[in-house]
């Protein structure tokens, strides 16, 4: 180890006045350096706290996480709260989806029953057919057709696909018996 020289290193016959004074002026530098360290150190030991105040810090410290803890739970609740309630909304909604929808079928069904009756009912007025004019069993006709578009429209309302066949068949063995 070499430590604070204040001379140079080596000296001999031909070292200058102003290496000495080079090495002096260093060696001042790493002695201010050492004391400034020397005081750094010395401040930032007198600035621990005690021991009492250590422990008092911890007990803050466990109070203020028993606090986190407890808002963490209240939180936690609210969110599954909030979870419950929106699930109950989403029912809620999905069910007046669902009638609103039923709602529009029976809207189409009776707006399109209306319009295909009245024209039923009113094409020998509007088309002069002799025919079905004069036919024999005219009214047998118009009844059948009638049931034909009554339920052949059913298959707006209903979703079950075998009803629907069934309704169509019926409607159409309806129409063809009439015929005969």
């Amino acid at each position: 180890m070499i430590g604070i020289r204040f001379e140079p290193i080596s000296i001999s016959t031909y070292t200058t006045t102003d290496e000495y004074k080079k090495s002096w002026d260093t060696g001042i530098i790493v002695l201010l350096s050492i004391a400034k360290a020397m005081r750094d150190d010395a401040n930032l030991t007198s600035m621990l706290p005690p021991p009492a105040k250590i422990i008092e810090d911890t007990s803050k410290i466990t109070q203020l996480s028993e606090r986190i803890k407890k808002a963490e739970n209240e939180n936690q609740h609210l969110i599954q709260q909030f979870s419950e309630v929106m699930g109950r909304e989403k029912s809620e909604y999905i069910k007046l989806e669902s009638r609103f929808d039923k709602f529009k079928r029976w809207v189409l069904f009776f707006s399109l029953l209306t319009v295909l009756s009245y024209a039923l009912w009113s094409f020998n007025s509007i088309i002069k057919w002799n025919w079905l004019s004069i036919h024999p069993k005219r009214i047998p006709l118009y009844i059948s057709f009638q049931l034909l578009i009554i339920f052949s429209l059913f298959r707006i309302v209903t979703t079950n696909k075998a009803i629907k066949i069934i309704d169509v068949l019926i409607a159409l063995m309806i129409a063809i018996l009439s015929l005969i």
